[in-house]
């Protein structure tokens, strides 16, 4: 299973703090219950939209066959793939008048 990438735990981790910070000023917490329910709902969308991260860069990755910005370069594939020669054009010797 790969590990999330930097920008899935930014992503997951602002929708926690704002959904909860939102639903706190809207919804009337009086009760522990209420709280919990709040913490569990910001939870829930938090790891959604990290996953549709991931979703977005696969996608990216399979449309295009390039990697997208977001996703890191594959050192493996670029270490199997050998080299291409470089194209060198024939030597021509400059023409000497005797």
């Amino acid at each position: 299973m790969p590990h999330p990438t930097p920008v899935q735990i930014a992503y997951g981790s602002a929708t926690v703090i704002f959904t909860t910070l939102l639903l706190m000023l809207v919804v009337p917490t009086g009760s522990t219950v209420a709280l919990v329910l709040i913490a569990l709902v910001a939870l829930a969308l938090g790891v959604v939209v990290a996953l549709a991260a991931q979703c977005r860069r696969d996608a990216g990755v399979a449309a295009g066959g390039e990697p997208s910005a977001m996703s890191a370069p594959s050192y493996e594939a670029a270490a199997a793939a050998p080299a291409p020669a470089p194209a060198v054009a024939p030597a021509q010797r400059p023409e000497v008048s005797v």
